[in-house]
């Protein structure tokens, strides 16, 4: 259903299609910035048997963006001030392990977000449900 304009609409999807062209998922972009440091390839940190990437860019690009738009709008700090919030207490993070990260900023958000959700992993994805990115 397309909230816009209220019809139905008929997507077709093939998985040649989806391979090729389909965003990363945030769960990759996650995994890919957690685990990558300054000078790394991201490629030498992901699990890709089938190898469907053959360069790191459909990963690093959205990254960069992010990473962008991060230094602008900071999003980390919006969500530590809503953890003030209801916790009366900032998030405090280690800045020695954020520095030696290839996204510092995207690193930086998801460590927030781990202390401000309570897991460990797939954090990124839920963000979005405070603090609109």
């Amino acid at each position: 259903m397309n909230a816009e304009r209220g019809k139905w609409q008929y997507v077709s999807i093939f998985p040649c299609f989806i391979k090729k062209h389909c965003p990363s998922s945030l769960h990759l972009l996650e995994n890919a910035s957690s685990r990558t440091g300054k000078g790394e390839n991201v490629l030498d940190h992901i699990d890709d048997p089938e190898e469907l990437f053959n360069i790191e860019d459909p990963i690093v690009k959205p990254l960069a963006r992010f990473e962008k738009e991060f230094k602008i709008s900071n999003p980390s700090a919006l969500l530590n001030s809503k953890y003030i919030e209801i916790h009366n207490q900032p998030i405090q993070l280690d800045a020695n392990s954020i520095t030696p990260r290839r996204f510092p900023k995207v690193y930086e958000l998801i460590l927030t977000a781990k202390v401000f959700f309570g897991i460990k992993t797939g954090v990124l994805c839920l963000v979005n449900t405070v603090v609109r990115l």
